[in-house]
């Protein structure tokens, strides 16, 4: 009893209905918030993510006699990580992306994580963000200012160029949106890209 539904009001119920659904694969995932005094170990373990092939998600359940058997035998196909996020407390010199000295240690610790071979191929992306005080256009340069400056001490530190970039995202996303100028809100996000 196969009918195809080609049209009337039944298709575009369905469709409205299917264009209603969450795509969370689009979504960023949640960043998780590191201490600021967060081990090498701390950061490798919230940059890694979802190792392939750790996720039940993944798995795929055989439902025919003997598929289970030619499925253990069978190569699988390489399962990509999903992508991973840290936010990490920067303080910087007062309306500057100059990093204060008291961040020194998270950046070392940024630095040392980045190169630990459980994260050897990995790209990151350095987000910066501010708080909400002033207007969007100066918090918006002054965020890619911060994330630019946090990649160069990255750099400088060994991390290889062609795996990291920056970006900044101004006040858009406040930490503490009931308290805009919060200074949670002023901080640094590492996004693993691969």
């Amino acid at each position: 009893m196969n009918r195809r539904i080609t049209s009337g009001p039944l298709l575009a119920a369905l469709l409205l209905a299917l264009a209603a659904l969450p795509v969370h694969a689009q979504q960023a995932p949640p960043a998780t918030a590191m201490k600021a005094d967060a081990s090498v170990d701390d950061i490798i373990s919230g940059l890694e993510g979802d190792k392939a092939g750790t996720n039940p998600a993944n798995a795929t359940r055989a439902l025919r006699p003997g598929a289970a058997a030619a499925a253990t035998m069978a190569p699988q196909p390489a399962v990509a990580p999903r992508q991973a996020a840290i936010s990490v407390q920067i303080n910087f010199d007062f309306n500057s992306d100059r990093i204060s000295g008291n961040s020194q240690a998270m950046v070392d610790n940024l630095a040392t994580a980045m190169q630990a071979p459980q994260l050897g191929t990995r790209s990151f992306t350095v987000i910066g963000h501010t708080d909400g005080k002033g207007s969007l256009a100066y918090n918006q340069a002054l965020s890619e200012r911060r994330a630019l400056a946090v990649k160069r001490e990255l750099i400088r530190q060994g991390v290889p160029a062609a795996r990291l970039n920056s970006a900044g995202k101004g006040m858009s996303e406040l930490l503490n949106a009931n308290d805009p100028y919060a200074s949670e809100n002023r901080r640094v996000e590492i996004r693993t890209g691969n």
